[in-house]
């Protein structure tokens, strides 16, 4: 009569403690994945200051050439280099772009596997009871018949 008692109580505390070691790995998954869209950003922004870095050099280059060979700084000079600016412009907002996208799936992800987490200990807990409240039925069930 005690042992299948004794059995649900242990079925019990392993379901829990499955629960709580599935949430425990999805919390360091989920920090883990927090720490690369961190890094993630932050390459963004390394790789925004070189482009506009470059940019700038570019630029000054144009502009300098254009100066030692004489042309004036007016018309179709001055669009060629605005134009080189807009489009190291447009590649430095790609790429910002592309970091943030990045960064912000991996927080969804984050967060989505620290839900799983959350999810997986309350089904330990869960079956935790389903195996008490079994092993009570059995116990009642089998001190009916004795």
């Amino acid at each position: 009569m005690c042992l299948p008692m004794l059995g649900a109580v242990v079925g019990a505390i392993g379901s829990v403690a499955q629960g709580a070691a599935a949430n425990s790995a999805a919390k360091a998954n989920a920090k883990a994945m927090q720490q690369q869209a961190m890094l993630e950003r932050e390459q963004g922004a390394y790789q925004v200051a070189r482009q506009r870095d470059q940019l700038n050099r570019l630029t000054g280059r144009q502009v300098n050439n254009l100066a030692a060979n004489g042309m004036a700084m007016d018309g179709s000079a001055v669009d060629v280099i605005q134009d080189s600016r807009r489009e190291g412009e447009l590649d430095i907002a790609a790429t910002m772009f592309g970091a943030n996208i990045k960064s912000n799936n991996l927080e969804t992800q984050a967060k989505i596997v620290r839900q799983q987490g959350k999810d997986a200990m309350v089904g330990g807990i869960i079956g935790g009871f389903n195996s008490l409240i079994s092993g009570l039925g059995k116990t009642q069930l089998g001190g009916s018949f004795a």
